[in-house]
């Protein structure tokens, strides 16, 4: 079998899928210390990707996500209480390490990591009233692991689970966990002389 990583070094990519319930910030609420978190939401993007050795590779990715904001106060339960929204750009290394899997299947498994930077949104709302808006610039690290199948030479499905750090924000206090599980399509494209692979 002809490697699409090797032949065509170029991809893009889009992705759709879950994000896991999360806290999203800690705060006060009638004078209640409680913690805001993140449930129900999706993430979708776009990521275009090159491979520039048999081994390792870079990603730039940009992807919105929106989530339900529910709270831990008692008496409000499992209410709704508002939406977040975040847009986020981010640049990641992937690294193959099972590069001899690759090369006798169409798996193409991988591993990564980066930094990012995005905006946020966070509505709240009390008895469909709102009541405080947060909108800040936060900095993320997207770690991740995922593999994908190389249906055709050029054309591939990817699952991929990550966990997109928001490691700095300019309002909220608490370190954010918002890890994705997405479901993808992926076409490469730029092929020119065949390249042979090194170990």
């Amino acid at each position: 079998m002809c490697s699409p990583r090797l032949q065509n070094p170029w991809y893009v990519s889009v992705f759709l899928g879950p994000v896991f319930d999360s806290d999203l910030a800690d705060g006060s609420f009638f004078d209640d210390k409680i913690t805001y978190k993140q449930r129900n939401g999706i993430a979708g993007g776009l990521a275009v990707g090159y491979h520039f050795s048999d081994w390792f590779g870079t990603e730039m990715r940009v992807y919105t996500s929106s989530a339900g904001v529910h709270t831990t106060l008692p008496v409000l339960g499992n209410m709704k209480i508002g939406e977040t929204e975040s847009t986020v750009f981010d640049i990641s290394t992937t690294w193959y390490p099972f590069l001899s899997l690759f090369r006798i299947s169409k798996w193409q498994p991988y591993l990564k990591g980066g930094v990012g930077v995005g905006q946020q949104k966070i509505d709240l709302t009390f008895l469909g009233i709102p009541i405080h808006a947060v909108e800040q610039t936060i900095a993320t690290i997207p770690l991740g692991v995922g593999a994908r199948y190389w249906c055709k030479e050029r054309f591939a499905i990817q699952v991929d689970l990550t966990d997109n750090i928001v490691v700095w924000r300019e309002q909220t206090s608490k370190t954010q966990h918002h890890v994705a599980l997405s479901l993808g399509l992926t076409w490469a494209f730029g092929g020119g002389k065949k390249r042979q692979v090194s170990f």
